[in-house]
């Protein structure tokens, strides 16, 4: 059951994690104006949220009012930004990620579900073709322990 659900949690983070790449590449375009190589808008009423591309970053953006006074206290950790300003009912911030710590997120998943992957595949060869699971060594000659590790038979076996 847990094997299951770590491949659908792998099959599941692909996609992002492509989006992402795809995000990261094209944000090194051509930029606007204001320094960005693209905007979206997820809400067009309060509170607004969107997002902007920035070359190396990913920026969420919330707003509600239009009356900032004050700073937020600003958060840095990481590559990771947050922070922005408020005043009487109104709020802006803005969270800035970088593309490398969201597609090595993403990636993470499947990266695990490939090693446990590999290693149960290797587990598998070792024991049908009669070589010892610490080191791989051939026991055909030697049965009884691996003249390698010292590992006895049968932990060897499966």
């Amino acid at each position: 059951m847990k094997r299951r659900l770590l491949n659908a949690l792998a099959v599941a983070s692909l996609l992002p994690c492509v989006a992402t790449i795809v995000m990261w590449v094209r944000s090194y375009g051509p930029p606007d104006p204001q320094g960005h190589t693209g905007v979206l808008n997820i809400s067009r009423t309060e509170p607004l949220y969107w997002v902007l591309f920035a070359p190396g970053r990913f920026t969420l953006c919330r707003q509600v009012g239009s009356d900032w006074s004050r700073p937020l206290h600003a958060f840095h950790f990481a590559g990771i930004h947050f922070g922005g300003l408020w005043g009487n009912g109104s709020i802006l911030w803005n969270l800035a990620v970088p593309y490398r710590l969201l597609a090595l997120l993403t990636l993470a998943p499947p990266a695990i579900c490939a090693c446990l992957w590999w290693r149960s595949r290797r587990t598998t060869k070792r024991t049908t073709t009669g070589r010892c699971l610490t080191c791989g060594y051939d026991l055909r000659a030697t049965p009884d322990r691996c003249p390698e590790c010292g590992m006895a038979a049968s932990s060897n076996k499966p």
